[in-house]
């Protein structure tokens, strides 16, 4: 702990107690002061492909699908379930939940979207 976390630090846990509020500190140290538990966060799975690489490959095909209108997804070199879970989630933050509909066509590895009405 430097020398204005010392200072400072019994000084504010003094003021919360005073105040009657539950908090948790955690300090630089990792000691844990105040009466809230403190859960500590799980870690997550690794990812499958790095952040973005199924959006940066699937958005030139359908980013400018009108309504009613489709286009073909490849996945010859990515799995199809990721792939066809990425499109869903990034269609549905551009264009709104129930505006698109997938296929799949597992023999060609092909994702079929139909951007639809909503």
């Amino acid at each position: 702990m430097n020398n204005i976390e010392r200072a400072s630090l019994p000084k504010i846990i003094s003021m919360l107690n005073g105040c009657k509020v539950q908090f948790a500190i955690i300090d630089s140290n990792g000691k844990k002061h105040g009466n809230l538990t403190v859960i500590e966060p799980k870690n997550r799975r690794p990812l499958k492909h790095p952040f973005g690489t199924l959006t940066s490959f699937f958005v030139p095909y359908i980013e400018d699908l009108k309504a009613d209108e489709s286009a073909e997804v490849p996945c010859i070199e990515y799995d199809i379930e990721s792939m066809r879970s990425s499109i869903a989630a990034w269609t549905s933050k551009r264009w709104g939940n129930g505006a698109c509909s997938t296929i799949v066509d597992r023999p060609s590895k092909t994702i079929f979207v139909f951007r639809t009405t909503n």
